[in-house]
């Protein structure tokens, strides 16, 4: 039988203020998805809304109180991430999370190299037309010729049949192992571009990968 439809969100209250901090050293996941990251530092807090301004375009003029949660520090495979995330718990629930990242990789050659990239998701989580957006980069602290680099967009309807509304994504020797523990080492170049057609998705993708090799190493 088909899964269920996700039911859209109309508020996600809590009765009690909270405030709440996370130290671990390691984290492992195990099942499919096999990894281990860590260490990881965050912070937690819920709270009136009244202590914050906006969250990205969307005043808090019908939001009493907000979910924050800030990622101090966060390791996974070869990088090192921030973040900062604020929800307000009632409709229209506004979003607004960022994420600071610096990713450890290498150009052909051997020679290490220092990515820095960001990440930004902005939008409302409330009711059945709740639309997310997304942006990402991922670029060399210095540039060198061949030089890693990411940049992707994407519009998100997080209660619709085909969640992801539309995507574009566009790589340039993108080493995977070097973001996910476990992922083969790549140097993934090209483009993927996604839009709805009807109750699908039509996609253009034209990928080449430079470093081809067994899909476990």
């Amino acid at each position: 039988a088909e899964p269920a439809p996700l039911q859209p969100l109309s508020a996600l209250e809590l009765p009690l203020p909270v405030s709440a901090a996370v130290i671990l050293d390691d984290i492992e996941l195990s099942g499919s998805l096999q990894a281990r990251l860590g260490p990881l530092k965050a912070r937690y807090a819920y709270g009136p809304a009244a202590d914050h301004g906006r969250l990205g375009p969307h005043d808090l003029a019908d939001v009493q109180q907000v979910h924050t949660l800030r990622i101090e520090t966060l390791h996974v495979a070869g990088g090192r991430y921030r973040a900062q995330a604020a929800m307000g718990a009632q409709a229209p629930m506004p979003l607004r999370l960022d994420v600071q990242a610096e990713v450890d990789t290498s150009v052909p050659g051997g020679e290490s190299l220092a990515l820095r990239g960001k990440a930004q998701l902005g939008g409302t989580l409330s009711g059945a037309g709740a639309v997310l957006d997304l942006s990402a980069h991922l670029q060399p602290a210095q540039e060198r010729p061949a030089s890693p680099t990411l940049a992707a967009t994407a519009r998100i309807r997080p209660w619709a049949q085909q969640p992801l509304d539309e995507a574009d994504v566009r790589l340039r020797r993108l080493d995977l192992a070097s973001l996910w523990p476990g992922a083969p080492s790549t140097a993934l170049g090209g483009t993927v571009i996604t839009r709805p057609d009807g109750e699908a998705w039509r996609v253009q993708a034209d990928l080449q990968n430079l470093a081809a090799g067994p899909a476990d190493r």
